[in-house]
């Protein structure tokens, strides 16, 4: 394919994507999903269980019945999904980032998770026990699931989705600073000495400071619920890692249930929580976004609280444990509270979203009026319990698709999750300092479906990239637009690169890029995590490690030569490889200090077998007292068993030293 590639106008306007403080990034107020008559599917993902809350398997089609509002309807589409438990290998060395490359595109059978840390209700002697239970999680989903992690009330801390197990397991770290300000159970002792007065003083001020917490809790997850309705996984679900909301009186605790005594929190203040509680599970039914629960205490005792045993322990907890009940089975998902093993519970929550069945119909009939129209899925075995999305929502009589151009792109890049419309592989590799910060190359890979009488693609382009800090905060933008024309030479679709470069802060952060399409009227987006080292730093550090293919380009990009005074060759967003490719790879190495050049030793790794070689680097001089080196080779994989590999780059000098690992696979 040949492009021809021209700048097509000067630089637009920045969009803001920003979010208050101390909460997860937030996007703007996402439209409801928009179902054109006769023309769109309702999808919903169904999970069936018996009576011992095991997934039961083997139905099929004929075995469920779709109602909307009282009238039957077609299933059109059916599919039951299993998916094999996975062991991940999670260890201290996917402290680097293994997978450095994202898509928009994934698996029909892969899903999306939202752990939700609740450190506003875990209190520090739980550490442990999270810990545990973050760790069996990430080390429980296969590679393909994309999973983000929110803390509550430290969003700088949270990780955005990802299927890289190495940048999820950095959250592990950072549970150690999150934890200390949460509230136990309401029967803590703490502030509570001193006169009556003072004890009473004390305790209104905790009950109020309670009950922000259960609100900040519960707006956090219905963000989470918000984000994940536009999700193109087949199932989505949170998991939410508490002791509990501590908020209560005797008006939640008859909603639940049961007989104990209430909490002295104000009536009104309880009332408010529960309020707000109800809507966020009527917001989760409706979006098809279960919340499943799960205490890190496993079965509490005297040693999980602060100060001295609570005199009414076992009333306190079991007023936790109902709420988390409560708001569990009321979303679609499963309460995992007082179990003695809590990766056993871990495991169990897992399981429950391992094998589900897709159901879809084409809505008969289709209103256009914007409001919510209810769904419900039965099966025709009795004793079995069916948890599905409650409907779906239609669209407005005046609903309007964005015209494709710069406000389809502002579409896309401030929608919370990626959005599918354009195929789309992104990678980012921060190469060289300026300004205290790091030139970043940023390299998208498109996918246009070519035209179908084989003629010439004609097509203008608006690219965008935005890269938002775990704050909300952007810190860098850029969006030009392009023309280009390509000949498909008879393939059904259309491959190429485009090439940008942003000037970006060492800070850990998401960059969103997106790409809107004229000719086909439709956009697409990505969110690609990204780790900017500091390069003023002391250590040595590995900047990044950029791989593309050995010999003339493979594909065409725009625009031409954007990267020559950057980068040597096209950085390719491929990780999969034929054993007959050569690579080139190439790795910045920086530091501070004197010395004239620095020990590389890249290595192949594949099991317990090792392909290792061995150099050594010149130093350029940078500004003050900054050195770098730069690895630039040649990696022949002739030879290579078909398998997953990793390719560490370590690098020494002699005060300090770094590595950096990239997962590839040769088939």
């Amino acid at each position: 394919m040949r492009i021809n590639a021209v700048l097509a106008g000067a630089w637009l306007t920045a969009i803001v994507v920003g979010a208050a403080p101390q909460t997860p990034p937030q996007a703007p107020p996402q439209r409801p999903p928009v179902f054109r008559t006769g023309v769109d599917l309702v999808s919903l993902d169904v999970v069936v269980t018996g009576k011992d809350d095991r997934p039961v398997t083997g139905l099929t089609k004929d075995d469920f019945t779709i109602t909307s509002e009282g009238r039957p309807q077609t299933i059109a589409d059916f599919q039951a999904v299993t998916i094999a438990k996975a062991d991940r290998l999670v260890t201290r060395e996917m402290v680097i980032p293994t997978v450095d490359v994202a898509s928009n595109v994934h698996l029909p059978t892969a899903r999306q998770w939202v752990m939700v840390i609740d450190d506003l209700h875990i209190i520090e002697l739980q550490l442990s026990e999270t810990r545990e239970v973050v760790q069996e999680f990430i080390r429980s989903l296969p590679k393909d699931d994309q999973v983000a992690i929110v803390f509550v009330g430290r969003s700088d801390f949270s990780q955005d989705f990802t299927n890289d197990a190495g940048a999820l397991m950095r959250t592990v770290d950072r549970l150690k600073s999150s934890l200390g300000l949460g509230q136990g159970a309401p029967g803590s002792t703490i502030g509570a000495e001193g006169s009556p007065e003072v004890a009473a003083a004390a305790a209104r001020g905790a009950n109020r400071e309670r009950h922000r917490n259960d609100d900040a809790t519960i707006e956090t997850l219905k963000n989470v619920s918000n984000a994940l309705i536009r999700s193109t996984y087949p199932r989505k679900a949170v998991m939410y890692v508490s002791e509990g909301f501590t908020t209560t009186n005797a008006d939640s605790f008859d909603a639940f249930g049961t007989d104990v005594e209430a909490s002295p929190v104000s009536s009104s203040l309880a009332k408010d929580t529960m309020t707000e509680l109800q809507r966020l599970m009527k917001r989760s039914r409706e979006s098809g976004v279960p919340i499943y629960t799960i205490d890190p205490r496993g079965i509490p005792d005297c040693t999980d609280f602060r100060g001295e045993c609570p005199t009414r322990l076992e009333e306190y907890v079991i007023a936790q444990q109902q709420m988390m009940r409560y708001l569990a089975e009321n979303t679609g998902g499963r309460a995992f509270v007082g179990y003695a093993e809590i990766t056993q519970a871990v495991d169990e929550l897992i399981a429950d979203n391992d094998n589900f069945y897709v159901l879809g119909y084409y809505p008969q009939p289709a209103p256009r009026d914007g409001k919510f129209h209810a769904a419900n899925v039965t099966v025709n075995r009795p004793g079995l319990r069916v948890r599905a999305r409650a409907g779906y929502t239609a669209p407005a009589p005046d609903a309007k698709t964005p015209t494709a151009g710069p406000q389809m792109l502002r579409e896309v890049l401030g929608a919370s999750l990626p959005v599918s419309g354009l195929s789309l592989r992104a990678f980012a590799a921060p190469l060289t300092a300026i300004d205290g910060k790091m030139r970043t190359v940023v390299t998208v890979e498109v996918v246009q479906q070519a035209p179908p009488d084989g003629s010439a693609l004609s097509d203008t382009l608006n690219v965008g990239l935005i890269a938002v800090d775990r704050e909300g905060k952007i810190q860098a933008s850029k969006q030009k637009a392009y023309k280009f024309s390509g000949s498909p030479k008879g393939a059904r679709e259309v491959t190429y690169c485009v090439n940008e470069t942003l000037e970006l802060p060492d800070q850990p952060m998401t960059l969103r890029i997106g790409v809107a399409s004229a000719a086909q009227g439709t956009a697409g987006s990505i969110h690609l995590p990204l780790e900017v080292v500091d390069p003023d730093a002391k250590k040595l550090q590995i900047a990044t490690i950029a791989i593309g293919f050995a010999g003339p380009p493979r594909l065409a990009a725009l625009p031409p030569n954007a990267l020559k005074d950057l980068l040597p060759f096209q950085p390719t967003t491929t990780r999969t490889f034929a054993a007959t490719d050569v690579l080139r790879v190439y790795a910045p190495v920086i530091w501070k200090g004197s010395d004239a050049a620095a020990d590389v030793v890249v290595t192949l790794r594949r099991g317990d077998n090792n392909l290792t070689r061995y150099e050594k680097v010149a130093a350029q001089p940078l500004a003050g007292s900054r050195r770098q080196a730069i690895l630039d080779t040649v990696v022949d994989l002739h030879g290579l068993q078909p398998g997953d590999y990793l390719m560490e780059i370590a690098a020494r000098v002699p005060s300090s030293e770094n590595r950096r690992t990239v997962a590839f696979s040769v088939r």
